[in-house]
């Protein structure tokens, strides 16, 4: 897998599960908070959620060959309109849908080589607060690259 494609790999996963119907999972280019139909989604449904660009985190480590590792991921944050969101009975709520990612996400295999499943940050999540209605919650995905 290239580091290019974890935002997509994990975009996949989130789409899979039954949590997280309806709720419109979008891929930043870099724009945030500017993601294309961010604003529509928090509208409409009271909910996205953005899976930031790849970055490299410090860690960072060699193999017993030699090799360098690196550990590389994508922010996820999980943006929710509360009142309209919660307008719905049974919508997950924001701190509700960072369990639920945890759950989702963390030890999945995106890919055979070197073999780590995806890795949830600590704290596995923050909540960022709120500003015009809209809660954000923000966690951490990683994974081994060499």
């Amino acid at each position: 897998m290239k580091i290019s494609e974890l935002q997509g790999a994990i975009k996949t996963l989130i789409e899979a599960s039954s949590d997280f119907t309806g709720v419109p999972v979008l891929i930043d280019a870099g724009t945030w908070p500017q993601v294309p139909g961010k604003e529509e989604a928090l509208r409409d449904r009271g909910m996205a959620i953005s899976i930031l660009i790849p970055q490299c985190y410090d860690q960072t480590e060699v193999d017993v060959n030699g090799k360098f590792l690196s550990w590389e991921g994508c922010a996820v944050l999980i943006e929710e309109n509360v009142s309209a969101n919660q307008a719905t009975p049974g919508r997950i709520t924001a701190e509700d849908a960072a369990h639920a990612l945890r759950d989702v996400l963390s030890g999945q295999l995106v890919d055979s080589s070197p073999g780590t499943g995806l890795m949830v940050g600590n704290p596995y999540y923050q909540n960022v607060g709120t500003v015009s209605g809209v809660r954000v919650v923000a966690m951490i995905f990683y994974k081994q690259f060499s």
